[in-house]
């Protein structure tokens, strides 16, 4: 039942009703103090409401009888029946505090907490819950809401202006049903949304979206019901108490190590049922902290499902301190068990029953002979803990299978998708077309909890805002003038497409239907460079795109929409709305053409160059291609994959007088072509024939001249290359290879396959050939290259990245400097590469090699270290990594790096500190800046 239990939770709602009575009143403690966000279930109906912060709660409901079950974390549950007529019905109520006794237990050697018994029962049967349910449906009901605490100073004059202060709040509510069929077949449908303000990347959907039965929760917090809790958490029995006839235990769930990624609070576990009665919990991410709670009601008496949940959410970022809150109600569930489980199953833990335990093994043991995993499974004997995880884990493969099997037969006759992946994770997810259109006093006979004076605020703003557009909308059918356009006609209005001289600054962008025209900045192109001195570029490209549509197809391509940060799903407005029509069609075949030329002025050398492309892409999403023709005469660095940025290279020229770049010119043409194969497996290709031209410095000006340094030679300094460089070479390359990503996962939703990030290594193999005596070509080698690169969370302990690179060159008759293995090396101490892929403290070219060579990265990111174990460090989401560099080549003398970050600073940055060593002796060692690891790497040209 992957991914049920929150599934539900939170795209929340609450049925709209026209009847005109009910019940209503206040939830109190016995002390009166009002109980916010009370949950309220009518166990004839499946209805359910949530008090405000003021203790209120309104349910509408038909004339009869019911029993309400008023529901707080802490609280006995309290019953009440009540007939109901054809008004409202004033029913306040007085709720106490939980009374706990400790059950009477044998206490085991090692006096164990009694918690640990009811956790491994409870972990033992999780897998259980998550496949207990055939289907189910619902509807449900979520409000949040948010304000700004607390911004930096130099911004609240603006903020204000904008009348965004601490009383202004984010509010959303909506409206859902919801369907889920198992295995992880999840269907949402949204009644009515209304929204207002941003919630900051405060969203509460990564929780939302996964379930506490599930061994991670929102990817990567461990659950206290994985079978790995006992390595994160230590449980204690706090208490125990009767619930509606049930036993239920209080348990704390304490983790071994706080910080991200674990819980800390309670849940509470029903006794012989084993399941979530309860929960309060609490984690953080990035720093942000989370607060969970979920009320649990038992369905039909036969399943137990969530009926309310409230997350408190609290960010502090960058100066800026929010607060958001999250409350929901789930009604009218519909469930359906599934007919392979028993209604129950008696779970025996075995280090407490120890003889129990051997007869229950000896029994299954005789059944293992005989039955398959159904019917062990459909039988209902007692089992132990061991042997139900064994069959729950030997079920869910043979599901798999099957789904799996039927979903190939699916697209096996459907021509139209017979190239997609197998996904069995899928998600649908629909907007009705009066979602947005509801008015204000819909939502006043619907709410069943009543705004806040910060909401109402919110929604005061929204209201005000939709009255302006409404006045000037009469005002211009009226044939009046408003003040917008008065103040129009005093400026100068840009047409569309037309071009100002402000576009020489920040680039132009053009548009004719499936056409575009654009080019780069021209500021932003301009580079300094001992060779060229000041040098000018810019890219000029027309794009054609051209869409074939097919009908009764899913949609090729994923849809351009909104997040309903509240429900962690896709929301869609105006018309983004209209997709839901386009889902009938789909993008068979998509084709992009791009014509682009770039010229180039280096007014040190007094020489215009340039390079063009033809670039074509063709084919569906998975079966994509693109086919390239480039050529021209341009200058380029001997490393192609431009271990420095062209910026920063014109700082360094200018500023401080050094110099790392090192530059060839190339008369040049080029083929290159990449085609999915499969899914996951793609055809790579690339020719060229090149005239190369040996470059010298032209010049020696800088900004800021110092006596102790000068320019160095524009020749690379490499151990190996001894051979003077060729003031030309001819060379022509033939390049194949295959990348794939053989057990790469997917995932559906709406229809739209998406890859599921690093559940598979990328492996990528490739041959290159100098082409001796092609064209006068006088080249001649032959090399083999295999990378592998791999990201994978370690637990919830730390994440994981790995890069390995070898090769060897077979034939090395004569090999172009150009066609050299180079490695990304750096000697300045702003890092702009790839933080897993590339050296420190490495020389650019020494270690470049036309033999065999060996470079390995390893990169780790703890959850807790060093500085981290201070909370309020890792409070401030501050992350700290160790990395490890090697590179083996004829005369690297096994070079290696080990370094230290500190990463996330301000959400943006790293800062590392690296110490290199050749054959175990110290090299040299260095501070450096670079981007947060968390945001990937920039490319700064």
């Amino acid at each position: 039942m992957k991914n049920t239990l929150l599934l539900a939770l939170l795209t929340l709602g609450v049925t709209y009703s026209a009847f005109a009575g009910g019940v209503r009143g206040t939830v109190r403690d016995n002390e009166g103090n009002a109980l916010e966000f009370a949950a309220i279930y009518v166990k004839e109906t499946g209805d359910g409401a949530v008090t405000n912060s003021e203790g209120y709660y309104e349910l509408r409901l038909a004339p009869g009888d019911y029993t309400l079950i008023f529901q707080y974390l802490g609280y006995n549950a309290e019953l009440r029946e009540i007939a109901v007529g054809e008004g409202f019905r004033e029913l306040d109520v007085s709720m106490k505090s939980q009374s706990f006794t400790l059950k009477q237990v044998d206490v085991i050697e090692g006096r164990e907490d009694p918690a640990y018994t009811v956790m491994r029962k409870a972990i033992a049967k999780a897998s259980y819950h998550r496949q207990q349910l055939e289907s189910y449906s619902a509807q449900v009901y979520i409000k949040g809401s948010g304000r700004l605490k607390k911004a930096p100073f130099f911004i609240r004059k603006e903020l204000k202006k904008e009348g965004i202060d601490s009383s202004f709040a984010f509010v959303t509510e909506s409206v859902s049903r919801i369907e889920y069929k198992r295995p992880n077949k999840f269907k949402e449908t949204v009644i009515s949304i209304r929204k207002q303000g941003n919630d900051n990347a405060t969203s509460p959907s990564q929780y939302i979206f996964s379930s506490f039965y599930q061994p991670r929760v929102a990817e990567s917090a461990v659950s206290p019901l994985s079978t790995d809790a006992f390595a994160y958490y230590k449980f204690k029995l706090d208490g125990y108490f009767m619930d509606r006839g049930y036993g239920v235990n209080k348990i704390r769930v304490i983790p071994r190590s706080r910080g991200e990624d674990v819980f800390e609070g309670y849940i509470y576990i029903v006794e012989d049922w084993w399941s979530i009665h309860s929960l309060s919990l609490k984690t953080y991410k990035f720093g942000i902290e989370f607060n969970i709670n979920q009320v649990y009601s038992p369905i039909d008496d036969v399943a137990w499902m969530p009926t309310s949940q409230r997350f408190d959410v609290n960010a502090k970022v960058l100066g800026f301190d929010f607060v958001y809150n999250y409350v929901s109600s789930v009604s009218g569930y519909k469930i359906k068990l599934n007919p392979d489980l028993p209604a129950d199953v008696a779970v025996v833990d075995e280090k407490l029953d120890q003889e129990l335990a051997k007869e229950v093994e000896k029994r299954w043991k005789e059944d293992a002979k005989s039955k398959d995993v159904y019917d062990k499974l459909s039988s209902g004997k007692e089992l132990t803990r061991k042997d139900l995880r064994s069959l729950m884990k030997d079920y869910e493969k043979e599901e798999k299978k099957a789904a799996k099997a039927e979903k190939a037969g699916e697209l096996k006759n459907d021509e139209r998708k017979s190239t997609d992946p197998i996904t069995l994770d899928e998600r649908e997810f629909k907007v009705d077309s009066m979602a947005y259109k509801r008015d204000s006093s819909y939502w006043a006979e619907i709410r069943p909890i009543p705004l806040t004076v910060y909401e109402v605020k919110g929604y005061e703003r929204v209201d005000s805002l939709s009255r302006v557009e409404a006045e000037k909308r009469e005002r211009e059918e009226a044939g009046e003038e408003t003040d917008e356009k008065a103040a129009q006609k005093s400026k100068k209005k840009k047409r569309p497409n037309a071009f100002e001289p402000m576009d020489l600054i920040g680039g132009g962008s053009y548009n004719y239907g499936n056409t575009r025209l654009s080019f780069e900045s021209i500021p932003s192109n301009l580079h300094f460079n001992p060779v060229e001195g000041y040098s000018l570029h810019s890219e000029i490209a027309l794009r054609f795109r051209q869409k074939v549509m097919f009908k009764n197809e899913t949609p090729d391509e994923e849809p351009t929409h909104g997040r309903d940060s509240t429900a962690g799903v896709t929301i869609k407005s105006g018309d983004q709305v209209a997709f839901e029509e386009a889902a009938k069609r789909k993008v068979r075949v998509t084709r992009d053409w791009k014509l682009g030329i770039t010229p180039r002025y280096a007014f040190a050398r007094e020489k215009f160059t340039g390079k063009g492309r033809l670039n074509y892409g063709f084919g569906r999403r998975f079966r994509r291609g693109h086919a390239e023709i480039e050529g021209g005469r341009y200058i380029v660095q001997y490393n192609s994959e431009k271990p420095i940025s062209e910026l920063i290279n014109t700082y360094l020229n200018l500023f401080e007088e050094r110099n790392f770049i090192r530059l060839y010119e190339k008369d040049y043409v080029g083929f290159n072509f990449d085609k999915q194969l499969r899914e996951n497996w793609k055809f790579l290709l690339n020719a060229e024939w090149a005239k190369r031209y040996t470059l010298n410095n032209n010049t020696t000006q800088t900004w800021f001249n110092r006596d102790d340094r000068s320019y160095d030679s524009n020749t690379p300094v490499n151990d190996e290359w001894t051979t003077p460089a060729p003031a030309i070479e001819r060379a022509a390359t033939l390049s194949i290879g295959v990348e794939a990503r053989p057990w790469q996962r997917y995932r559906t939703y709406n229809g739209y396959t998406q890859v599921v990030e690093n559940s598979s290594p990328i492996l990528t193999f490739r041959y290159k050939k100098g082409l001796n005596g092609l064209f006068d070509s006088e080249v001649n080698y032959d090399l083999l290259d295999f990378t592998y690169r791999h990201g994978f969370k370690v637990g919830a302990r730390g994440k994981m990245d790995v890069k390995v690179n070898t090769g060897i060159f077979l034939n090395n008759d004569y090999v172009g400097f150009a066609d050299y293995k180079h490695f990304n090396g750096n000697r300045i101490s702003l890092v702009t590469s790839d933080p897993v892929g590339s050296f420190r403290l490495l020389d650019y070219y020494r270690h470049s090699t036309a033999d065999k060579y060996l470079s390995a990265h390893a990169h780790y990111q703890f959850r807790k270290f060093l500085f981290t174990q201070i909370t309020e460090v890792w409070l401030l989401g501050l992350k700290e990594n160790v990395f490890v560099n090697y590179l083996a080549t004829p005369t690297s003398k096994n070079y290696f790096e080990v370094g230290y970050s500190v990463d996330n600073i301000f959400r943006i940055f790293r800062l590392e500190t690296a110490v290199s060593f050749q054959d175990g002796k110290y090299l040299d060692w260095g501070v450096l800046i670079g981007i947060s690891s968390n945001l990937g790497f920039v490319d700064f040209d």
